[in-house]
């Protein structure tokens, strides 16, 4: 093999190899540039995860808010999701917080308890404690949580302490001491009381269409079912649930866990 051979032989030997080298380096580029796209789409995700819990998080701690679960259909199945909030968890209540959004006054209206006999109870009370029960009220219009008032059945001067009613000049046997949605029944002795006596005392209307002002269809459920009755005929028994809604969506009914001695 002469020189010119010999030079063009190595030539392209050359040739052979930078394009080899070329091709890997390339596929390596692109290895790289796909791990990252994968990386970045991972972390994107992980990002919007994130951001959902966080709003799943933000949705159930607020309690003032709009708490809220799963529409329902006309035949009461659930269907979709009106709220963030997960509506077959349990809400743990805190006494002298604010569940659902204000709206109410504190205390009875002008029409309710002022110190006279509403429905048979007195308003005239001291802190009886003789029968002691407590309810739940939730009451959701258009698919959003409104707050129950504390002083309900509180006659003033109230006393209040952090968001806590502490007492007033005279209590009614049915109560509220925040605005939770819990019902203090606290009685001489044991007796039925309902929810009409609650809402005459409040002093506003319960009907079918008609809840506390707000007009439209009426949902009602007692823990957790669908009630069709009077709704002036609940009666309050130790740690029920009684929901009403107004209009729609119709959510899910929440369920709560009563705080500890109550």
């Amino acid at each position: 093999m002469n020189a010119i051979n010999s030079y063009r032989v190595i030539h392209r030997a050359v040739l052979v190899g930078l394009v080899a080298g070329s091709i890997v380096g390339l596929t390596a580029c692109n290895n790289a540039a796909k791990t990252t796209a994968t990386n970045s789409s991972t972390t994107a995700t992980n990002a919007s995860s994130g951001n959902t819990s966080m709003n799943h998080a933000f949705a159930d701690s607020a309690q003032g808010s709009t708490a809220g679960g799963t529409s329902l259909q006309s035949d009461g199945t659930a269907g979709k999701a009106a709220h963030a909030h997960n509506s077959t968890q349990e809400i743990q209540l805190i006494q002298a917080t604010t569940v659902g959004i204000p709206h109410f006054p504190d205390g009875d209206t002008a029409a309710g308890g002022n110190g006279q006999t509403v429905d048979g109870i007195p308003g005239n009370n001291p802190e009886m404690t003789n029968y002691h029960i407590h309810v739940h009220l939730s009451l959701f219009v258009n698919g959003k949580q409104i707050a129950i008032p504390k002083g309900i059945g509180i006659v003033p001067p109230r006393v209040v302490d952090n968001g806590f009613v502490d007492g007033g000049k005279a209590l009614y046997f049915l109560h509220t001491h925040d605005a939770t949605g819990i019902i203090h029944v606290e009685s001489p002795q044991p007796k039925q009381f309902t929810l009409k006596q609650f809402f005459d005392i409040w002093g506003q209307p319960l009907q079918r269409d008609n809840i506390a002002g707000f007009h439209g269809t009426v949902h009602a459920f007692v823990d957790g079912k669908p009630y069709s009755g009077n709704l002036a005929d609940i009666v309050f028994t130790p740690h029920e649930e009684i929901t009403l809604e107004v209009g729609s969506p119709v959510v899910v009914p929440p369920v709560y866990i009563f705080p500890a001695g109550l």
